[in-house]
């Protein structure tokens, strides 16, 4: 199974990591595509427009919602058109980048966030149709569930989740 995750937070994606070995890991290997800021991820996908590279083929994309634009250290300035929403839009903007380039198009993505569906201040008509939001949960089980459905991936506990 390969991973596209857009989380900037170590300790998140480390724990994210973990519980996906851990409940999918019998199914065979899982691998993670680790991009850390929304500006990393553009950069690659104007990549894959401009023909110059290609992505991966993913599973499923699990983005937080509220990555930021570039790396806090970095001294750029400029912010990409309709930033306006800033961090708060950010995980929707790549949601919607990843929805609109033909070989994503069909990439199940979740947006994946600590802020409760009242914070969230967006219908489900703000959203491409493949993309579900998920609360995030310190164990990670809805995740896991959702990864399991999302990739046809069979969740009674006697076949260890696979297909």
């Amino acid at each position: 199974m390969q991973i596209l995750v857009v989380e900037d937070d170590e300790l998140q994606v480390e724990d994210l990591q973990r519980a996906l070995k851990r409940e999918l890991g019998a199914c065979g290997e899982i691998t993670f595509d680790l991009v850390w800021t929304e500006e990393e991820l553009q950069e690659k996908l104007n990549s894959v427009e401009r023909g110059e590279s290609e992505l991966a083929p993913y599973d499923v994309a699990i983005i937080d919602l509220m990555v930021p634009w570039t790396d806090p250290s970095s001294t750029m300035t400029e912010r990409p058109a309709g930033f306006e929403g800033g961090h708060f839009k950010a995980g929707i903007r790549c949601a919607r980048r990843l929805a609109g380039i033909p070989s994503t198009a069909h990439l199940p993505i979740i947006l994946y966030t600590v802020l409760g569906n009242d914070d969230l201040g967006i219908s489900p008509e703000d959203l491409p149709k493949q993309v579900v939001y998920l609360q995030k949960d310190p164990e990670d089980r809805e995740l896991v569930q959702r990864i399991k459905s999302l990739t046809g991936r069979r969740q009674d506990s006697g076949d260890a989740g696979c297909p």
